[in-house]
């Protein structure tokens, strides 16, 4: 199932529109606004829903969030269909009056949940031992990653 999808939308893919000065106003929050040092202008972070959304002159970056969550409110026992994918992009579109569907995909996280017959930690045990991967706690479990894949089980 798709869990992740990260959006970026560039300036002269749409430059009917000012995405600094239109964009911001459909933020639910909007954590900053300010100043980027590195390219010396102005730079809005905020959220839609479980989404990051980064606006700057040139793009607007719509990422760090799941987008089954969005759809269902949780990404754990939820599938989603092409339908829902749509609808999903369709609504960002609405909602932040831009046309997502333009936007490039940078990021896809597919997942699963699987059912196992032993317990976690036998699985876990055995992958940390695999030389080609490299394991990390995070908050609620753990990464294995290998050059082109990473297990998270949670």
């Amino acid at each position: 199932m798709i869990d992740t999808l990260d959006l970026i939308l560039r300036q002269y893919e749409y430059p009917e529109v000012s995405f600094l000065e239109e964009v911001p106003q459909y933020l639910t929050t909007v954590i900053s606004d300010g100043i980027n040092y590195e390219t010396n202008s102005r730079k809005v972070v905020g959220l839609y829903k479980n989404y990051t959304i980064t606006i700057t002159s040139k793009r607007i970056c719509i990422n760090k969030g799941s987008l089954c969550k969005y759809v269902h409110g949780d990404n754990v026992a939820h599938i989603l269909s092409r339908e829902d994918i749509k609808n999903a992009i369709n609504d960002l579109s609405l909602v932040l009056n831009l046309p997502i569907n333009k936007a490039s995909v940078c990021r896809v996280d597919i997942g699963a949940n699987i059912q196992v017959d032993n317990p976690i930690a036998t699985y876990l045990n055995r992958f940390s031992k695999y030389k080609y991967t490299q394991p990390s706690t995070m908050k609620h479990g753990i990464n294995f990653k290998a050059t082109n894949i990473e297990l998270a089980f949670l």
